[in-house]
């Protein structure tokens, strides 16, 4: 079964395939102004996924990757991790989320409901404040 998490207009969801993984390193240059040396690469990537660890990408509405986290698996002192390596959001989809929770400051100041409820049953008891 399928699941992904959709929040403010972005869905987040495993990469697994190698075209997806190309676009996470296109994703590093543009977020870092990495050189492609410096990237993680693509096979890097899919063999971490595959060995315990996870890739994940963010695609807005028009299903544009616009951010991924990368973290792989490890064992240390006889204990297994997943070491969390990288995370990045474009500047873009950074600037869009800051004016999204910027009007729901402003709604909230005003005494509205905010669109977005990540726990909407508080909002009754908040609303009476």
């Amino acid at each position: 079964m399928k699941r992904y998490v959709r929040a403010s207009g972005i869905t987040i969801k495993p990469i697994k395939d190698i075209d997806a993984l190309r676009a996470v390193e296109a994703l590093q240059i543009e977020i870092w102004g990495a050189q492609p040396l410096d990237v993680v690469p693509a096979h890097q990537l899919l063999a971490a996924a595959g060995a315990g660890g996870v890739v994940l990408g963010g695609y807005d509405s028009d299903g544009t990757l616009v951010g991924f986290c990368y973290g792989f698996a490890g064992w240390r002192d006889g204990r297994q991790f997943l070491y969390s390596h990288m995370a990045g959001v474009t500047r873009e989809a950074t600037r869009q989320a800051a004016m999204q929770v910027s009007g729901e400051m402003l709604r909230v100041l005003r005494g509205e409901r905010p669109e977005v409820l990540v726990n909407p049953e508080v909002w009754p008891r908040l609303g009476r404040r």
